[in-house]
Parts: structure tokens; sequence; C-alpha cells
């Protein structure tokens, strides 16, 4: 669940992007880990960036880099959450 939400959350190619079936799919995926993971969290953020939801991007990146021990991906986290505070979403290139 997680990686087809990342996947309909960041993919380069717009034509596969789907906010809302993201935002379904990495919901189930937190729900599975009881918003304990770190990763299911930086993908539900992901997706609600692509639906559109800054606010919630927002707080769920928080919540993800509050989980986290590793400095290295906390750079990646915050560098995604400065694009939800600009109400940008996060796209692989």
């Amino acid at each position: 669940m997680n990686s087809v939400a990342w996947l309909l959350a960041t993919c380069g190619d717009a034509s596969i992007r789907d906010g809302t079936g993201a935002v379904n799919y990495a919901k189930m995926a937190v729900e599975k880990t009881e918003r304990k993971d770190a990763n299911t969290l930086d993908t539900l953020a992901a997706a609600y960036a692509e639906a559109g939801q800054l606010d919630n991007a927002v707080s769920a990146q928080i919540e993800a880099m509050a989980l986290l021990q590793d400095e290295h991906l906390k750079a990646d986290f915050a560098s995604r959450l400065r694009l939800y505070q600009a109400n940008h979403p996060y796209h692989e290139q």
C-alpha cells in the first residue's frame, strides 16, 4: 500500500499521479503501522501534498520527522517539509 501511495503521489510522470488515490492508500498503510512508522507518514504527507491538502501534509511530515533517529533521513524529510510549507508537492525526477 505504501509503495503504491508513494508512486501515485510522487511519480515524475504527471499522468500517473493521483492525489486522492495516494491519500487513500497511504491512510491504509499508516493505519496498519499505527502511526509509528516514519516512512508511511512521509508517504501520507506526500499524498496529502499531491491532493492539495498542504496543511495536512505539513502535519504528517512533522509527525514523521519526530519518529526519525537518522540525521540523513531527517535532512531528506526536512527538504520535503519545506516544499509543503511553500505549498508545493514533492515529485521524483
